[in-house]
């Protein structure tokens, strides 16, 4: 039996998006989540994007050890503080089907 607690995780993620997230106006944020497939690891990074402006990215975590349904576990509860558009890379087909489709929107 699995006893992963994706809670803590969850909240260390968000404390690090609220030291960046700023509500200014005109301003777009996401949260991009890339899989590193040489280290088997997933960074999150905090993005914004103001017009006119450069695009901001801040590395926010690196989760190592971590299952896939693990990783959405985590999202989800990332997902009931912040309803950013969250943005994939590095997944195959089946792993972005069942990340839009588990990960609350």
């Amino acid at each position: 039996m699995n006893s992963f607690n994706p809670q803590p995780i969850g909240k260390k993620i968000c404390e690090q998006i609220a030291r960046h997230f700023k509500q200014t106006r005109q301003t777009r944020y996401w949260i991009a989540i890339a899989y590193y497939s040489p280290d088997d690891c997933y960074n999150l990074f905090f993005n914004s994007r103001r017009p006119h402006h450069w695009q901001r990215s801040w590395p926010i975590a690196i989760l190592n050890d971590l299952e896939f349904d693990e990783l959405i576990a985590v999202l989800n509860v990332i997902r009931q503080q912040y309803h950013f558009t969250f943005e994939y890379s590095g997944f195959n087909h089946l792993e972005l089907d069942r990340l839009q489709h588990e990960v609350k929107r």
